[in-house]
């Protein structure tokens, strides 16, 4: 089944009427953040999977 909802960014790319530049910035500053986010979380504790973190992050 397809998904019917769409993430708080996808929100407010929607809501704000971005052009598609300004959308394409904000995925990739949205992808930055996640990854510097994941990096601490795996620096912070060694015994965190990398692969872990990842599906974590997926259901933001």
């Amino acid at each position: 089944m397809p998904q019917t909802q769409i993430g708080a960014p996808a929100q407010r790319i929607e809501g704000s009427g971005l052009a598609a530049g300004d959308i394409e910035a904000d995925r990739a500053e949205l992808h930055r953040e996640i990854a510097r986010n994941n990096g601490a979380r795996i620096i912070a504790d060694p015994s965190v999977r990398a692969f872990q973190v990842l599906i974590e992050s997926s259901h933001l």
